[in-house]
């Protein structure tokens, strides 16, 4: 009896001992979450002047750009930092930059690196020809016809100003012409397109720097249209077609024709 109750005892007391310990361990983890997070939080992760630099094109006063960031950058937590919002600040206050890439490094280093955006598009008006960026902004005085950017026809906007982007007169023209482009980013179907050619409001057409043309019909399921594209284009090369009409104005419905002349020439 004597010995069944020495080990019952020392049942309870080990039992009482591991207890003990687990909530020791729970407590001194506790307290160093606290101690983390208010670590975290502390202004040893701030962002200043000094800690952030930019880097890429170097026709661009740096400063500047930092500047154009400041309330979005200086004094805010490393681990709070919006990227998308500095972006939008200095796009912003510069519309010839694209900022490529925001690096961040502890404690509280940031690094921005921007580039000046090339013309891609060309917007004709009054009889010249305007360079405008991937994000619509006009780049140039008025000018000559340039047949390595994309030309965009039909597209009628208001007189244009370097600097600033260029806006269709309809409103719902411009919503079409967005929603193209952003389908054709989408697929990286971009870079064939030779013209766009909006002067029919229920037919666009592309010409492909390839020879073809493609009926896209009417603005609608954009995205459903240009998805199946590249591998409709791909095929009728394969078959040894160097021009023709690829007709995608029924989503998921996609005619060939062969023999097209080439137009826009």
């Amino acid at each position: 009896m004597s010995r069944e109750r020495y080990a019952n005892t020392g049942s309870s007391r080990g039992g009482y001992r591991v207890k003990h310990k687990g909530r020791l361990f729970a407590f001194l983890a506790l307290v160093l979450v606290i101690a983390a997070a208010v670590f975290v939080n502390s202004s040893f992760f701030d962002i200043t002047d000094a800690s952030v630099s930019v880097s890429g094109d170097e026709r661009y006063h740096f400063e500047d750009i930092k500047s154009a960031a400041a309330d979005k950058l200086f004094g805010i937590n490393i681990f709070k930092l919006d990227e998308d919002a500095v972006e939008s600040s200095i796009e912003d206050s510069n519309p010839y930059l694209d900022v490529t890439d925001i690096i961040r490094g502890l404690p509280n280093r940031v690094e921005i690196v921007v580039k000046e955006r090339e013309p891609l598009y060309q917007f004709e008006y009054d009889g010249k020809y305007y360079d405008a960026a991937d994000n619509g902004v006009i780049m140039s005085e008025g000018r000559s016809n340039d047949p390595a950017l994309i030309q965009v026809v039909g597209f009628n906007i208001a007189p244009p100003q370097r600097g600033k982007k260029a806006e269709a007169l309809d409103q719902r023209q411009q919503r079409d012409f967005d929603e193209l482009m952003l389908s054709l980013r989408k697929y990286d179907f971009v870079s064939q397109v030779r013209s766009i050619d909006m002067t029919e409001e229920t037919n666009i057409t592309l010409m492909l720097r390839q020879g073809f043309k493609v009926i896209v019909g009417m603005p609608t399921q954009l995205q459903g249209k240009i998805s199946c594209l590249s591998a409709a284009l791909e095929s009728v090369v394969e078959q040894g077609n160097t021009s023709g009409t690829l007709d995608i104005s029924v989503a998921g419905n996609i005619y060939f024709s062969a023999g097209v002349e080439n137009e826009g020439e």
